[in-house]
């Protein structure tokens, strides 16, 4: 049995995140087909529907603008699926590059390296992204932007971490003795190997970009109106918690099934790539 078909095999009797790949998917349909589900222009105001309460002509029920929930809500899956991608696209990558350089060349740029994740771990994640912003100014792009630094240290730490590990195998010290340079080693032998920590922490980064994409559009630094964003329809929706309490409930459930989603999803791939925890 390759080794994909065990991994496959590990993951699915993981019924829980099985269950999160479900809920993960069903975003990723209403994303990419938001035109044809929505039945309302998520931006389009219609003052006579204001504040109606959830009804079979509008599931979610509507905002002060008469604008439909249910609509707004599935067009916001794309803008927090895009945050969660890009966001760790580039934190991946960098902080990769950093953990890959520092752990396996070591000495002066592995201590270089390592000060700033230090410098970065030193504030916490979400008051970085908010000082980030403040630089950048609110929009989703710069959200990505900011979410993916904030993010990068422990990308590096991990990867680091993994590659002290791997880089003094037998395998690795038999291809430097045949003269095969860094970077094949580096690419054929080490990062395959460090790769499964890496995995798992892409899941919980993107729970992570999704919380904070949601916070910084709550605070009016994210997202800008009138774009549907969860955050943003949380922070506008609080002014009626009394009167159209629908208007933040839906959004706000959105946000956690999505990050519960994802961590149930980071919990079956660790079960899965450990084999520590499997009992073949």
């Amino acid at each position: 049995m390759s080794g994909f078909h065990k991994f496959r095999k590990r993951f699915s009797r993981n019924h829980l995140a099985v269950l999160g790949v479900a809920i993960i998917l069903l975003l990723l349909v209403c994303a990419l087909f938001a035109p044809w589900l929505a039945p309302y222009d998520p931006i389009k105001s219609n003052i006579r529907a204001r504040l109606e309460p959830p009804t079979l002509q509008h599931f979610f029920g509507t905002d002060d603008l008469g604008r439909d929930i249910f609509s707004r809500i599935i067009f916001g899956s794309r803008i927090s699926l895009q945050v969660g991608l890009v966001a760790v696209s580039i934190a991946t990558s960098a902080g990769m590059l950093m953990g890959i350089l520092a752990g396996y060349f070591g000495g002066f740029l592995d201590s270089l390296l390592m000060r700033i994740t230090d410098i970065l771990f030193a504030f916490p994640a979400v008051l970085l992204a908010i000082a980030i912003m403040a630089v950048l100014g609110p929009s989703t792009f710069n959200v990505m932007i900011a979410v993916g630094i904030v993010y990068i240290p422990i990308f590096a730490r991990i990867t680091r971490a993994s590659i002290l590990v791997v880089r003094n195998q037998d395998y690795v010290e038999a291809a430097q003795s045949l003269g095969v340079r860094s970077a094949g080693i580096i690419f054929r032998h080490i990062i395959p190997n460090a790769l499964d920590a890496v995995i798992v922490q892409i899941s919980l980064a993107m729970a992570f970009a999704i919380l904070v994409e949601a916070a910084l559009s709550f605070l009016g630094l994210g997202t800008q109106p009138p774009d549907p964003s969860w955050g943003s329809m949380l922070s506008f929706g609080r002014q009626y918690m009394l009167e159209a309490p629908w208007w933040t409930l839906f959004p706000g459930l959105a946000i956690f099934l999505t990050v519960f989603a994802l961590h149930l999803i980071g919990d079956g791939l660790r079960d899965a790539l450990d084999p520590k925890t499997v009992l073949e």
